[in-house]
């Protein structure tokens, strides 16, 4: 991906969280007595991508760094072969926060991901540049991000992570350069993840 071919609002970044995992009332539970070293009897169930960006757990993240952002509604048209597209086929969702007014803010983006999809995006992403980082408080399966700078001479930073079966993308522009800036937001769209 030409990061100097995004359209700025596309470049305040993109996210996507993709579905975590539960287990179902009609699914069998581990035994409590078995012994530590046994697998458990059951597979948990992938759980759903947030099915509104109206999410104040996240404006409240937003707001740690950039005070006044809003949820943005936007009409997204993916493109094939992007991110975007891919969060959109998995089912998810995508969705900005930030300040309309000034061009300022990031995009997080939701979707389910199977070991099979974040093994092909996340050979992508390390072709491109991204570089494995870990996420503090986080149990991620995988994290990687990306620093950059965009067309305009700005910072442009991205992570793509896999939790619970979940793809999670935050991409921002101008007031995050770094995975501590991001850190509130990060643990804010994992949490909204698991919760699903």
């Amino acid at each position: 991906m030409d990061l100097k071919r995004i359209s700025p609002w596309l470049a305040v970044g993109l996210v996507l969280v993709v579905s975590a995992c539960s287990v179902s009332p009609n699914q069998s539970q581990p035994d409590p007595t078995a012994s530590a070293s046994e697998p458990p009897t059951s597979q948990a169930e992938p759980r759903e991508s947030p099915k509104t960006c109206e999410l104040d757990e996240m404006v409240s993240a937003f707001n740690e760094r950039l005070d006044g952002a809003v949820f943005i509604p936007t009409e997204w048209q993916p493109a094939e072969g992007t991110d975007l597209f891919d969060v959109y086929e998995a089912g998810g969702i995508a969705c900005t926060y930030g300040i309309e007014s000034a061009e300022i803010g990031g995009t997080v983006m939701w979707a389910a991901a199977s070991d099979e999809l974040w093994l092909e995006k996340s050979t992508e992403w390390k072709s491109a540049g991204y570089v494995e980082a870990d996420i503090p408080e986080l149990d991620e399966h995988e994290a990687l991000v990306l620093e950059t700078t965009g067309a305009d001479g700005q910072a442009v930073w991205y992570i793509n992570f896999h939790i619970g079966g979940v793809w999670i993308q935050f991409g921002a522009s101008k007031f995050i350069a770094s995975l501590e800036d991001a850190l509130a937001i990060v643990q804010a769209s994992a949490m909204v993840a698991i919760a699903n």
